[in-house]
């Protein structure tokens, strides 16, 4: 089988090596965003150009309509801002995507790190990203508008070109185990920019899962992420499966008639006429706390999380895990236990 190379990959990566030979006679700081040269602007333009063929390549792979028409019907050029952006923008919010520049030998601040490069990249004339304006104005006169040939326009460029060759090549990276470190950011290859996370391996755990079990603690915005951390669903449905086997295995030791009677000793407020003649799982459901069932299980599900793999898969508004929902035969919960389980553990 005939290997076809990722040219849009390695065209990028030869750019970006040029970009960090600039900064090696050029100090990219704060304090020289607005610096222009002709040789910024040879990349900067190459850049574009390449944003153009890649934009277009995944506008139609993701089915884009190839043959665009006017308004009177006659066909028309296909345009990589207005057209593919602009349809990439609709499914995957592509302009909202952050990247971090991270390369260690540029001394940027936090406010200059931290980019947003395709904002606004799918308008056009005014409206349009100063990058794609700089372009235009290079491309057509480029004596009189190398002013707009700045590292600032060079660094957004290559940062959305960046962006649009990791949909390009759509990977899932295999990740650590549950229990590493996953906050740092992912370069996925450049030596530049690294990608802004979206986390979604801390997870309720209860009867029922989906992806309103993640808790997202960090303030995390989906949207500017590129890369959202998870189990796989191999490993989601296993730890769902495990929490099923340990709440119901729990349960029925707890409503032994000995543990029960343990149980009620200790909390008296379970004696009043109120709760005459309620069964154990009712009682259970009343009191809403998965932890006393759990005491009384093998607790398995702690094996499922520590074992469970975290991948990391590009952010295109998908659901991130499947609905998952325990049969009613496989735990004899009193009604309302369901609701109860879902805020008290956490991955």
């Amino acid at each position: 089988m005939l290997i076809v190379p990722n040219l849009f990959w390695m065209v990028y990566m030869n750019l970006e090596k040029e970009v960090l030979t600039l900064s090696d006679y050029v100090l990219f700081s704060d304090d020289q965003m607005e610096v222009y040269s002709t040789r910024i602007a040879d990349l900067l333009v190459r850049c574009v150009i390449e944003i153009e063929s890649i934009s277009k390549e995944i506008y139609k792979l993701e089915g884009g309509n190839m043959e665009p028409v006017d308004k009177e019907g006659k066909p028309r050029t296909l345009y990589f801002d207005t057209d593919c952006l602009n349809y990439l923008e609709d499914k995957w919010s592509i302009t909202k995507k952050t990247v971090i520049i991270s390369a260690p030998s540029f001394s940027l601040s936090p406010d200059n790190c931290t980019i947003t490069p395709l904002e606004r990249a799918n308008k056009n004339g005014t409206h349009g990203a100063k990058w794609k304006k700089a372009y235009q104005a290079l491309k057509h006169d480029r004596i009189n508008s190398l002013e707009q040939a700045t590292i600032r326009n060079l660094l957004y460029a290559l940062g959305a070109l960046y962006i649009l060759n990791l949909y390009y090549k759509n990977e899932v990276i295999p990740l650590w185990d549950s229990f590493a470190n996953t906050k740092q950011n992912i370069q996925a290859g450049s030596s530049i920019f690294s990608t802004c996370l979206y986390h979604a391996n801390n997870i309720d755990l209860s009867v029922n899962m989906c992806d309103g079990s993640i808790n997202n603690y960090s303030g995390e915005n989906r949207e500017n992420a590129i890369y959202i951390v998870k189990f796989t669903n191999k490993d989601f449905k296993a730890i769902h499966q495990k929490i099923c086997e340990d709440l119901n295995c729990g349960l029925t030791k707890f409503t032994n008639p000995h543990n029960f009677k343990k149980f009620l000793d200790a909390h008296q407020q379970f004696k009043g006429p109120d709760f005459e003649g309620k069964t154990p799982a009712e009682i259970a459901a009343l009191w809403g706390d998965t932890n006393i069932i759990l005491e009384y299980s093998d607790n398995s599900y702690l094996g499922a999380v520590r074992i469970a793999r975290l991948v990391a898969v590009l952010n295109k508004e998908m659901d991130i895990y499947p609905k998952l929902i325990s049969a009613p035969e496989k735990i004899s919960l009193g009604a309302g236990f369901h609701s109860a389980l879902g805020l008290n553990f956490r991955s």
